[in-house]
């Protein structure tokens, strides 16, 4: 499901959904959930609530959206960015990396290219999804998706489960032994207190029981889980 939200004028948004409705029709696989604002307040309420977003459109010609466009690309880090624009909307307003647009639509909204502009970037979020995994952690403040292909590992420490990746640390409320059992084509238990991505194990260091994963984090081995990560770890590396 690709998360998409637009901000402009009640007419060019409803073009906007037309020519989204004619994709979905013409590509049944195409999912795609559409949020719409038609000022800024809305915008900003929507944003508040930290909703996951794939995708935002917006009418730039405002300095007031150019701006709300850059606080998002701070809150929205992965998601892609297409200005609507004209020729009378310098370049240099929505060409910066504050905003880091992947395309542009442009004014007449409805012809073709924006169309195949859209089915575009749409495939490729659909690509994406396909390859990419995602695991979801809810908080009191938000939701945020974290693909498998980041994720070192999981920890249980102090009654919570954290996430580490490669850049960042998230903890939340759950326990490993559910984790186990839902991820546990992607990730092993190396360790009451640690899961492992599979993918993301380096070496071993059998005399120490110590797994590397990634480029720089030692994880322990206890002796009830040694055998599985034998297993796992010759499988990954004699097929």
């Amino acid at each position: 499901m690709i998360r998409i939200q637009a901000y402009g004028t009640e007419r060019e948004l409803l073009l906007l959904k037309e020519m989204l409705t004619n994709l979905s029709i013409q590509y049944e696989k195409l999912e795609y959930e559409l949020k719409l604002f038609v000022t800024l307040e809305a915008w900003k309420g929507a944003s508040a609530q930290a909703d996951l977003v794939d995708l935002l459109i917006c009418d730039v010609s405002e300095k007031a959206a150019v701006q709300m466009l850059i606080s998002e690309r701070k809150q929205y880090r992965e998601a892609k960015i297409i200005p609507i624009a004209d020729e009378t909307i310098l370049p240099s307003v929505y060409v910066r990396p504050e905003i880091f647009p992947c395309a542009l639509l442009w004014r007449p909204l409805k012809n073709e290219k924006n169309q195949n502009t859209l089915l575009q970037i749409l495939q490729s979020f659909q690509e994406q999804e396909e390859k990419d995994q995602i695991f979801y952690i809810t908080t009191r403040k938000k939701t945020q998706a974290v693909p498998y292909q980041k994720i070192l590992y999981f920890e249980s420490r102090d009654k919570r489960v954290y996430v580490r990746t490669e850049f960042e640390e998230i903890g939340f409320h759950g326990t490993l032994s559910g984790l186990e059992t839902e991820l546990q084509e992607n990730f092993i238990r190396c360790h009451k207190g640690y899961l492992v991505n599979k993918k993301k194990i380096q070496s071993v260091d059998w005399a120490q029981h110590l797994l590397k994963i990634g480029e720089n984090c030692l994880i322990p081995i206890s002796r009830n889980y040694q055998g599985k990560i034998r297993e796992v770890y010759h499988e990954r590396n004699h097929g």
